[in-house]
């Protein structure tokens, strides 16, 4: 595949105002304690986000927190006749001394990002996925899961009203559209600088190159008019248009240095 051009944007770890602590994670689905917030219980439901059980978990999870079980977190997990939630729950640990951290997917950079996180501030961070960022930051709001990473464009406006807190931002410079949040590493954590989101355009192997220089120059052009850009920064974007040859190089640049971290975190993906 041909690389045409790249946006780069900022990801962000933001929390609910009220979330000064990061209790305890229990992958089964029983608590190890009851109403001490030490070990947050974790429904996990075998089917995708917005059915009958999804909601019943979710409205059950509200009322157990507020009965004095701490924050309950509903884990979706989909898939084989709910066969893979069984599994899930049956290889979980009982009662892991950890804190959770909710993203998007497992396998992307924030995902390693959040495993680097977890050895410099020598806590062990617990990813938990969820099925986009609207699953997520109706967890972060509601106090099922204490703190969350995302890409900048998808909550930037609920920070804005109030309803998140972003802590700080990956890469190394601060993102022009939250000027006074820090970088992660400003704020102590260097695992952060490579976690940057980008969005690339591509075309099929083979296409002739007279028309992958005429789309690489009509597409770079276009991020340069001022109604994209500031349709981008209102976003939390950074436009730069690059061209094809210079977004290879730095995803080339990027892999290599993922790639120690991904392997010796032992992830592979489920089927």
């Amino acid at each position: 595949m041909k690389s045409i051009w790249n946006l780069l944007s900022a990801t962000w770890i933001s929390t609910i105002a009220a979330a000064a602590a990061w209790p305890a994670q229990a992958q089964a689905q029983t608590p190890a304690s009851s109403g001490t917030g030490s070990s947050p219980l974790r429904l996990v439901v075998g089917f995708p986000p917005g059915g009958a059980l999804d909601t019943l978990a979710r409205t059950l999870a509200e009322q157990l927190r507020l009965g004095g079980e701490g924050p309950v977190i509903v884990d979706n997990r989909p898939g084989a006749a709910t066969q893979i939630s069984i599994e899930h729950v049956k290889r979980s640990p009982p009662n892991p001394s950890q804190a959770s951290v909710g993203l998007t997917s497992l396998g992307g950079v924030l995902h390693f990002a959040v495993l680097g996180m977890s050895k410099t501030v020598g806590v062990p961070l617990n990813p938990v996925p969820y099925k986009g960022g609207a699953a997520l930051v109706t967890d972060l709001i509601g106090g099922h899961v204490p703190l969350g990473t995302d890409a900048l464009a998808s909550q930037l406006e609920l920070h804005r009203a109030g309803k998140v807190r972003i802590l700080a931002v990956s890469g190394t410079r601060r993102n022009p559209s939250l000027p006074d949040v820090p970088t992660a590493r400003e704020a102590g954590l260097d695992a952060f600088e490579h976690a940057t989101a980008s969005y690339s355009a591509f075309v099929p192997a083979g296409t002739p190159a007279e028309v992958v220089q005429r789309l690489e120059r009509a597409f770079i052009a276009a991020m340069q008019q001022p109604q994209i850009r500031n349709a981008m920064t209102r976003a939390g974007l950074e436009a730069t248009g690059l061209p094809g040859a210079t977004v290879a190089r730095t995803l080339s640049v990027e892999r290599e240095f993922w790639r120690p971290l991904v392997q010796a975190s032992g992830f592979r993906s489920e089927p």
